[in-house]
């Protein structure tokens, strides 16, 4: 089927200022941050364990408890409606969540109810009998046969189809902007390959935006248009992929780099 959409609405996700602390700790997680998610784009935040990257697709996501201090502005514009997702209620963020912002959690096996089959979770999002889209994503993520994963068990899963799975869940109501949180950790290459080139797919034919969050360095510049670094929860370089890889002047970011496999980079 044709997944081309005639008219492709141009939303951002444009985060401002954004510090985020834990209780009345003294250093903040996530520090003065600044950064643009753009439709019809990969956006990637690259970064070592710790730095802030998954607190920060919390924040976006509006899943971060009371123990969490927010201030900044994350603002979602589409179609020239504009909205402070800090701003929401728990009411206005369940409208929005799903069909707007998605996402896929690291480890997705600790997230899904593993007395639940796959099909049980996937019916709790859409109806997903006779449903193209449904059945394109699972097309696109490998599964030849996907009534069989459907009546399969989360721990019943390998990693790598937990992981396509997790993707399948997150995308299944159309979002504009997928949340991707580490969506290469402990699969195969086959699998990562997968992933990328279907995300590619979407930013090219659905004009999905997805930002995807991952220390998986030679993943992230093969698949990506913009690449932000991110250390102790501080941006440090930020733009297209191309002008951060020649941004070597860090020592930092210049060991980062040094880690990447030429083989996997375009």
């Amino acid at each position: 089927m044709n997944l081309r959409r005639i008219l492709a609405v141009n939303c951002e996700i444009k985060i401002k200022n954004l510090n985020v602390r834990l209780n009345d700790r003294d250093l903040p997680i996530i520090k003065d941050l600044s950064l643009k998610i753009k439709s019809g784009y990969i956006t990637t935040l690259l970064g070592k364990s710790g730095s802030g990257k998954t607190t920060l697709c919390h924040a976006i996501a509006r899943l971060l408890d009371k123990r969490y201090k927010i201030k900044g502005n994350i603002n979602f514009n589409c179609n020239g409606n504009f909205v402070n997702l800090l701003l929401l209620d728990e009411k206005e963020i369940s409208r929005i969540g799903g069909s707007h912002i998605s996402i896929s959690f690291q480890e997705p096996s600790r997230f899904l109810n593993p007395v639940l089959r796959c099909g049980d979770h996937l019916k709790d999002l859409v109806d997903y009998r006779n449903n193209e889209w449904v059945e394109f994503l699972f097309d696109k993520f490998g599964f030849k046969n996907h009534n069989e994963i459907l009546k399969k068990y989360p721990y019943e899963l390998s990693g790598g189809q937990a992981q396509k799975f997790s993707l399948i869940l997150a995308l299944s109501r159309r979002p504009k902007f997928l949340i991707a949180d580490e969506p290469t950790t402990g699969i195969d290459y086959a699998d990562k390959k997968i992933i990328g080139n279907t995300f590619r797919e979407l930013v090219l034919n659905e004009n999905t935006g997805i930002f995807m969050v991952t220390h998986d360095i030679s993943f992230a510049f093969r698949y990506s248009d913009y690449i932000s670094i991110i250390e102790d929860g501080l941006i440090i370089v930020s733009g297209k992929k191309e002008y951060v890889l020649n941004s070597t002047d860090n020592l930092y970011i210049s060991k980062l780099l040094s880690l990447i496999n030429p083989d996997n980079v375009y």
